[in-house]
């Protein structure tokens, strides 16, 4: 029963985050990771005052939903709820795709923004011809959609090189960074600016 609670704190907690770090010249938007619950008009009105009350808009942010989240018994009043959110700046990402119950119809909503691929599909990379064109044609499948990939788990050069090679420019995963404390994460924006 604590998943409602929870689920507000966290987002509170981000859009304050962001909000200070905007303050501080950190311009790019936060991305947190929501229960499908969360997705219903409810939840949204508690995303939309949290980010009100930080003072920030619904652009700096994006929520991460997995392809479960978006079954079809449920899509219904998500769909009309987050074609709402995103005309108010809120950005989507489908989270581990390729893992859920996919279907293809679902990416094809003008509400969707970005795709992570999966990390399983990205460790395999350097082993399994399988795994380099199935990441290959959802980077494909993501542009020709008009989406943007984003490729999880990333921790090797090898990794990042196949990705950008298929066009996929955007990563997550250690190569890149290991989490960091939030005291940490203005230097860091300078170092790589």
């Amino acid at each position: 029963g604590l998943i409602g609670p929870l689920s507000d704190w966290v987002i509170g907690e981000a859009c304050n985050q962001a909000s200070a770090w905007r303050k501080e010249g950190m311009d790019f938007y936060v991305s947190i990771n929501v229960p499908p619950s969360y997705c219903q008009p409810t939840g949204m009105a508690h995303l939309a005052a949290a980010a009100s009350a930080a003072g920030i808009g619904l652009d700096r942010l994006m929520i991460e939903v997995t392809e479960s989240s978006l079954a079809p018994d449920k899509r219904v009043p998500l769909e009309d709820t987050l074609a709402e959110m995103r005309r108010q700046g809120l950005k989507l990402a489908i989270d581990d795709f390729g893992t859920g119950h996919s279907s293809l119809g679902r990416l094809n909503q003008t509400w969707v923004h970005m795709l992570k691929i999966d990390r399983s599909f990205i460790r395999a990379l350097g082993e399994s011809d399988h795994a380099r064109n199935l990441v290959a044609s959802v980077v494909q499948l993501a542009h020709r959609l008009g989406l943007e990939p984003l490729a999880e788990g990333v921790e090797t050069e090898e990794q990042r090189r196949f990705l950008v090679d298929q066009g996929c420019r955007y990563g997550q995963g250690f190569l890149f960074s290991r989490p960091l404390p939030t005291d940490e994460i203005k230097a860091f924006y300078d170092r790589d600016r």
